[in-house]
């Protein structure tokens, strides 16, 4: 894992698009450039990879995540005191049909900024200390946000020393 801290805009981040491809289309005979790098085929397959990001720690930073990012886990995370522990516009379900989002990981002290999701955005065996879960957090702004409906399995997850609301949605 890595370690980010006090950055004034993100800690953990992946740039842009990142949904792993299951097969690239990467040959010789296109010098190596990949034939599609989006989430499913054009005949609506899923193109997926499923993998993770493990044992990264995050503390003091503006933002922790990506914008739209499929296929890929946190786990193991540790994210304290950052402005957004979490912060992720949209995703899809993994293209192995089960694996969650977020799993075995700890929150504390800032705000969750969840996505939108094709399906439902699963967390499970996590802490969320200190913290709200604003739900759909990119909704209705810009271009991002899919349906503004989102759906979150919260499988194992414990709660702790939130003062008054623990999730906010955004409208």
């Amino acid at each position: 894992g890595n370690v980010f801290h006090s950055n004034g805009r993100f800690g953990t981040y992946f740039l842009s698009n990142n949904y792993p491809l299951l097969g690239t289309g990467q040959s010789v005979s296109s010098n190596g450039y990949t034939g599609s790098c989006n989430a499913f085929t054009p005949s609506g397959e899923d193109n997926g990879y499923s993998t993770a990001l493990r044992n990264n720690f995050d503390y003091g930073n503006a933002f922790v995540g990506n914008y739209n990012a499929g296929d890929i886990q946190f786990s193991h995370h540790t994210s304290i005191d950052n402005l957004n522990l979490i912060y992720w516009k949209e995703t899809k379900v993994f293209a192995d049909g089960c694996s969650a989002h977020i799993r075995d990981s700890y929150f504390r002290g800032g705000t969750m900024g969840l996505p939108d999701s094709i399906g439902s955005f699963i967390i499970e065996n996590t802490v969320i200390q200190d913290a709200i879960m604003e739900a759909n957090h990119h909704c209705t702004i810009g271009i991002t946000g899919f349906l503004c409906m989102p759906h979150y399995i919260l499988h194992n997850v414990t709660f702790s020393d939130n003062a008054g609301e623990w999730v906010t949605f955004n409208r």
